[in-house]
């Protein structure tokens, strides 16, 4: 967890916008998301950690590394 907090703060300071949902305490944006809900359904909790960038779901069930945000980020700016 303190590697995602870190995370956070790095890519926070280079000027993105990251945001930080759990089930407990924000439901509605998983209800509000048929990809992450799916997902879910299949999954259950097997599914989280999710991470969505730019309104792709691009992992799973695991937390990804900075560098895999990295990639997806300069993909989406190609």
């Amino acid at each position: 967890m303190l590697d995602v907090s870190e995370m956070i703060v790095t890519l926070e300071s280079e000027g993105y916008r990251v945001e930080r949902y759990q089930m407990t305490t924000h439901p509605e944006v998983f209800l509000n998301n048929a990809d992450v809900m799916r997902l879910v359904n299949e999954k259950k909790t097997d599914a989280l950690p999710i991470t969505v960038i730019r309104g792709e779901l691009v992992s799973d069930g695991k937390y990804i590394t900075l560098s895999e945000v990295r990639e997806h980020l300069d993909r989406g700016t190609a």
